[in-house]
């Protein structure tokens, strides 16, 4: 980021934190289109993505105070969308009902319906592992960011992101990956 950069960055976080509108408006839409990216990834679905933006644009301006070094703004904003996506997944699942009558499982209708086999196979590794995935390549966050903001090493971070990857590019076809 260049200095300029920085500095309008700083000042904006430093106008948004005294209430001003404008100024997270502008913050927000230097993030906008990778938030919403990564939203759409993690949600499977586009009104669900965009209501997890949405709460999670509100969650950061009612909690802009709490971020102390300006020059974390990116992670720390997607570190909120992360878990609001992860709550609404939470909520989503729970509140699931399947027919007993209908011929799918739960564990069908949550992961498989309407997916490709790459989304099934995503869904296959562990939360953390998606996460890992979701924040390097949506994200473009270094494995240090990552691991600053999962509360792990960056040689862990590392080594999850590569053996995740290595799966996905063992089980996934030419095509598959091209769509990813």
């Amino acid at each position: 980021m260049e200095k300029t950069e920085q500095k309008d960055l700083k000042k904006n976080i430093r106008m948004a934190q005294r209430g001003s509108g404008e100024a997270f408006g502008a913050l927000y839409a230097a993030y906008a289109p990778e938030l919403y990216r990564f939203a759409l990834w993690y949600m499977k679905d586009e009104d669900d993505a965009a209501d997890a933006v949405q709460e999670a644009c509100l969650l950061a301006f009612r909690n802009l105070k709490s971020l102390k070094n300006a020059a974390a703004f990116k992670s720390w904003f997607f570190k909120i969308l992360s878990n609001t996506c992860k709550t609404a997944l939470s909520k989503r699942n729970r509140l699931s009902v399947v027919s007993l009558d209908d011929e799918k499982t739960a564990y069908d209708a949550a992961y498989f319906d309407d997916t490709s086999d790459a989304d099934a196979l995503l869904s296959l590794l562990s939360d953390l592992d998606r996460q890992i995935v979701t924040m390097a390549v949506l994200g473009g966050f270094t494995s240090k960011e990552i691991a600053e903001h999962l509360g792990l090493k960056s040689g862990t971070v590392r080594s999850r992101l590569s053996r995740a990857l290595a799966f996905l590019k063992r089980n996934l076809t030419e095509e598959e990956v091209l769509a990813i």
